[in-house]
């Protein structure tokens, strides 16, 4: 019974880790027993059917209505159910078809084709891409390939509020993201993760493995920098529950879990100062949900314990969940500095944040940074003052 409750308190923070009508259906949807069924009544029993899903719950609905027609399972919200899934369906084909002339521009100018996320786990280990909806599509590229890519981009009619240079963009973020109407949406990387280092990119550059998209000739990461990614990436608060990078992680490790090179997995995530995010994504996925992940693996993560940047990590993004604020942003962007700067030297390293928060705030020089926060700071003084001031005034008499 204490175990059971250590584990629940690990696993309950709002934002981080699914809610427990979430975890009915990613039981509903992924397990092929009477489990499933089970879960999938107890869920429509908790839940009222004419208010709307929440988001992340909302993007496991096709993968839900697949499983539960598989076991052959009756219930009236089917018929709504197999209309989600047909939506996702055609939404996915609509993306696929707007963007393969852009993959197949760059494939002309000799750009190579990286896909990550969304389209390799729809195309290589979910049964039908129906099952894992998607709103846009993520492409690595060189580093060095960036600026001309974007060039590309835009020569075809993408737009993105940048509101400054991409050249400046390269040091202090990981991609950007394009837009053309409402259908089509691009986001270009040239890290993978906002905390990789450069030279992690040879990692999933020399490990990659081939990928047919629409004809294209394509590249994907192998299962083991996949499954990295998808965990790593998805542990982290976000105001869209972070509830499908545990279906993905699933299907990663059902279609390739022989192939995943465990000890390449947890010395990659020791490298990178990645072990706060895998070794409990790992361990959710073994407690919550009974996927085979080997217990030495999960040892080995342990035994690296967790490093100064690992914390910063923790405080400052993985378990941010006021981003929005001033403050909260303020914790991102250091956090994120920090993430990039971490193998830096104490005077570049100072001054590597000042850069970043320079950049973050969008101003013009590193000498606007105290003037800008005594003015949130003043203007937040002012805002709480007028809140405040009908609780203090007298009435007159």
């Amino acid at each position: 019974m204490m175990r059971n409750a250590s584990s629940t308190s690990r696993f309950d923070f709002p934002g981080l880790w699914p809610t427990p009508d979430q975890m009915l259906v990613l039981r509903a949807a992924l397990f092929d027993d009477a489990s499933a069924k089970d879960a999938f009544l107890t869920w429509v029993r908790s839940i009222d059917l004419e208010e709307n899903f929440d988001g992340g719950t909302f993007r496991l609905l096709p993968l839900l209505h697949a499983n539960l027609l598989r076991q052959g399972i009756e219930h009236p919200l089917m018929n709504r159910l197999k209309g989600v899934y047909r939506m996702a369906w055609y939404k996915n084909l609509q993306l696929f078809h707007a963007v393969s002339p852009v993959l197949a521009t760059l494939q002309s100018a000799q750009i190579p084709i990286f896909l990550l996320k969304g389209i390799p786990l729809a195309l290589k280990y979910y049964p039908s891409h129906a099952q894992r909806p998607m709103a846009d599509v993520d492409i690595l590229v060189p580093q060095q390939r960036v600026i001309e890519a974007d060039a590309i981009l835009r020569g075809l009619g993408f737009t993105a509020d940048i509101g400054r240079p991409v050249a400046d963009c390269l040091r202090f973020t990981h991609s950007l993201d394009y837009y053309q109407g409402d259908i089509s949406k691009i986001d270009l990387h040239w890290r993978v993760l906002p905390f990789h280092r450069l030279s992690a990119e040879s990692v999933y550059w020399n490990t990659a493995q081939p990928l047919d998209f629409n004809g294209l000739d394509s590249l994907m990461p192998d299962p083991t920098r996949l499954l990295f990614h998808t965990v790593v990436h998805g542990v982290c608060w976000n105001p869209l529950p972070p509830v499908r990078w545990i279906a993905d992680s699933v299907f990663i490790l059902r279609g390739a879990g022989s192939s995943i090179r465990w000890d390449e997995l947890v010395e990659f995530a020791h490298q990178q100062c990645a072990v706060n995010r895998l070794l409990p994504g790992l361990s959710f996925l073994k407690e919550k949900l009974d996927v085979d992940i080997p217990g030495d693996a999960i040892a080995e993560l342990k035994r690296h314990g967790t490093t100064l940047i690992e914390v910063i990590d923790n405080i400052c993004i993985v378990r941010n969940d006021k981003p929005e604020t001033t403050f909260g942003r303020f914790l991102a962007a250091f956090g994120t500095c920090c993430r990039l700067l971490w193998t830096q030297k104490p005077i570049p390293f100072l001054m590597g944040i000042l850069d970043g928060l320079k950049f973050w705030w969008r101003l013009q020089r590193k000498r606007e940074i105290v003037p800008f926060v005594a003015r949130t700071m003043l203007r937040k003084f002012k805002a709480f003052v007028v809140s405040a001031a009908p609780l203090h005034r007298m009435p007159r008499p």
